[in-house]
């Protein structure tokens, strides 16, 4: 073999060598600066909202495989079954909820390029309207919950006798709930 030939197989090597090295740099460096989101909905001191300790959702990207993500999450983690110790449970396409998992390992779950974002879990106080209009209660227990309430009970009593009548203010006859009969307005 020629001298130049021999060069120019080195030079192959390296060139090869180095393009090889810059794309797996390049891959690792995009997977240490991808942080998904964290949703924080509930504002700190918030009185109608707090945090749920270790709860979480998480979204995946759209075409994520949930296969690959829990492939991640057991080789990154070290987590043997995710769906069993988070108490994984999945909502739909790429949606799943997770307990039991500490903010640090949530931390390391976001640099995951397939997850697109994830959300704290939080409990949030019922708007008093909304308590109010529980079918457990009857109508008498529905009057003292909006008497106990600085609202209008007037206002939703109407509401709600309208809306159990399937009727509305724009009707021209009304039933009433009360009485069974139509009355001209």
């Amino acid at each position: 073999m020629q001298p130049w030939t021999n060069f120019l197989i080195v030079v192959v090597t390296i060139f090869a060598a180095f393009a090889s090295a810059s794309s797996a740099t390049a891959i690792s460096s995009d997977n240490a600066t991808y942080v998904a989101p964290l949703i924080e909905t509930c504002p700190v001191g918030s009185s109608t909202c707090g945090k749920i300790k270790d709860k979480y959702l998480v979204m995946l990207r759209e075409g994520y495989e949930p296969a690959s993500h829990l492939s991640y999450i057991s080789r990154t983690l070290h987590v043997d079954d995710p769906v069993k110790e988070w108490r994984m449970m999945w909502h739909g396409d790429g949606v799943y909820s997770v307990r039991k998992v500490s903010a640090d390992l949530i931390d390391i779950l976001r640099r995951d390029p397939g997850v697109e974002e994830i959300e704290e879990g939080y409990w949030f106080q019922m708007d008093v309207v909304d308590r109010c209009r529980d079918p457990a209660y009857s109508e008498e227990e529905r009057r003292q919950c909006y008497d106990a309430s600085p609202i209008n009970p007037r206002m939703h009593l109407e509401d709600e006798r309208r809306a159990s009548a399937g009727t509305s203010e724009d009707d021209k006859s009304e039933t009433s709930t009360f009485r069974g009969e139509k009355k001209e307005l």
